[in-house]
């Protein structure tokens, strides 16, 4: 009788199959869509639904060792990701599975392009400026909003004690005029650890590490403020073409700087004004000196321009100040109970609850 030529498997939303042979797998190969040290990603099409998802692959092969990191990297990157997908500008998971060789989870949407290439597109068109009048202003609405967007993404991260440890521009991805989170392999669920700071060595991208990374000490949550920063700058750049810099191969290493130059500039658009000195706040050397990254969020609310709809109606601004020596509010956390709201405490300076508020 003849083998039908029907996928066998159909693999629904949530779902995670495990020991999969890989001859029943219902995934059509599209594309290449990048690879990285740890993985390979490609554009598969399901044969069942015509659904499209960006597939990332971890090779489960060499070592002991090497085996036992890749199985780790992806249970972390899975886990990580599936504790975020609440957020609109985080990637989302379709489904997860297991062959023999290889370790998968299904992504979508599948984006355009991340946002190193979409920076690229925007110079090019900006060395002809007559000829992209509209596409220039197309993309650089999509770059402000951006910064918002962003920082609206790494504020509801910290709340999650999740800390992503590899921002760049090519783990951000422009889909349909928007960004989003990718990448989460090196992320850390600071939940696991007796406290929210970690030291060793980091397989972060170099170039945009905070310094604390760089020197292998004690870091935390803030480390993810100062790499957004950079990516920052270098959206700044793009959309100001008056702020000229030269591209640095680690950001730490001149930072000063790159501060000097923000304190002195007066960006070329109103709405973005406020920029350069929440950046220098963002980028400061010691850890304990950056701003929190709801404050960044916070900061970015306020102008319309700066964040989408969406992300301003889903999270809460941070509580109001309060009078000097009458306790302080701290930042908003996720309610267990309630997905999609948020408390803050008015703590005493001897340390008890005096108020509690709920967004």
């Amino acid at each position: 009788m003849a083998a039908s030529s029907l996928p066998i498997l159909l693999i629904e939303q949530g779902d995670y199959l495990e020991n999969v042979d890989s001859e029943n797998l219902p995934y059509e190969y599209q594309d290449n869509l990048g690879c990285g040290v740890t993985s390979v990603v490609d554009k598969v099409m399901d044969l069942n639904t015509g659904n499209e998802f960006a597939r990332k692959q971890y090779r489960v092969t060499g070592t002991q060792s090497n085996r036992k990191y890749m199985t780790e990297t992806f249970h972390n990157e899975l886990r990580n990701i599936r504790s975020l997908e609440k957020h609109r500008h985080i990637i989302q998971i379709w489904a997860a599975y297991t062959t023999e060789t290889r370790l998968c989870i299904l992504l979508f949407p599948v984006a355009e392009e991340d946002l190193e290439n979409y920076l690229s597109r925007l110079r090019e068109c900006q060395d002809d400026p007559d000829r992209h009048v509209a596409q220039i202003s197309r993309m650089t609405t999509v770059l402000v909003e951006a910064f918002g967007c962003l920082s609206s993404g790494l504020a509801f991260m910290q709340p999650h004690r999740i800390r992503h440890r590899d921002i760049k521009p090519s783990n951000i991805l422009v889909h349909k005029g928007t960004v989003l989170y990718t990448d989460f392999g090196l992320s850390l669920d600071s939940k696991k650890l007796d406290n929210s700071s970690s030291e060793g060595i980091s397989y972060q991208t170099k170039k945009y590490r905070a310094p604390e990374v760089a020197a292998e000490s004690l870091r935390d949550s803030s480390s993810d403020v100062f790499s957004l920063g950079c990516v920052f700058i270098k959206i700044f750049s793009a959309i100001d073409e008056s702020f000229t810099s030269q591209e640095p191969e680690r950001y730490a290493e001149i930072m000063d700087e790159f501060h000097s130059k923000l304190a002195h500039h007066t960006p070329n658009r109103s709405d973005i004004a406020f920029l350069p000195n929440l950046i220098i706040w963002m980028t400061q050397r010691e850890p304990s000196c950056r701003v929190k990254a709801q404050r960044v969020w916070d900061e970015c609310a306020q102008h319309v321009s700066c964040r989408c709809t969406p992300c301003f109606q889903s999270q809460p601004s941070s509580p109001p100040a309060t009078a000097s020596g009458q306790g302080y509010w701290t930042d908003w956390r996720p309610t267990r109970h309630r997905p999609g709201h948020y408390y803050a405490y008015l703590m005493h300076p001897e340390g008890f609850i005096m108020e509690t508020r709920y967004a």
